[in-house]
Formats: C-alpha cells, sequence, structure tokens
C-alpha cells in the first residue's frame, strides 16, 4: 500500500487521533504530577522528551513496516 493510499482510508484518521491524543495526555500528566509530587520539578520535562523520543521512534518504526521509508532519512544536499 502506498503513504498517500494509506492517509486517505478512514481509520487513518482514527489512528492518528489516537497517537496525538494519547501523547498530549501523557506530557501533560508527566508534567502536573512532576510539578506536585516530585522534589525535582525539572524531571518531568525529562520524561516528557523521553515520551516524545519514543513515540517519534514509534511512528518512524510504523511508516518503516507498512511503507518501506528509511527510519533514519538520509537529508537532501542542494
Amino acid at each position: 500500500m502506498k503513504k498517500e493510499t494509506f492517509q486517505k482510508k478512514w481509520y487513518f484518521r482514527v489512528i492518528q487521533i489516537f497517537y496525538w491524543v494519547s501523547l498530549i495526555l501523557i506530557s501533560i500528566a508527566l508534567l502536573i504530577i512532576s510539578l506536585y509530587e516530585d522534589d525535582i520539578p525539572m524531571a518531568g520535562f525529562f520524561w516528557l522528551i523521553i515520551i516524545l523520543f519514543i513515540y517519534w521512534l514509534i511512528k518512524r518504526i510504523f511508516y518503516y513496516l507498512m511503507f518501506g521509508t528509511r527510519i533514519f532519512p538520509k537529508k537532501n544536499k542542494k
């Protein structure tokens, strides 16, 4: 299946909404918990960065498995 064809499917929107909503909710929860419960308020930002990296990696691996795109694409030199 081509990437463009997949992005036009109805279930792509469902997956995309689930992906972004879960990322936002987990990020907000980590920040709130770290501000109220941690001795170090910056720990929430550290875990937020870790979660963002994990979500980015999940998305790249998904696109690699579905469409064969590179996980770490080469930059085009012009």
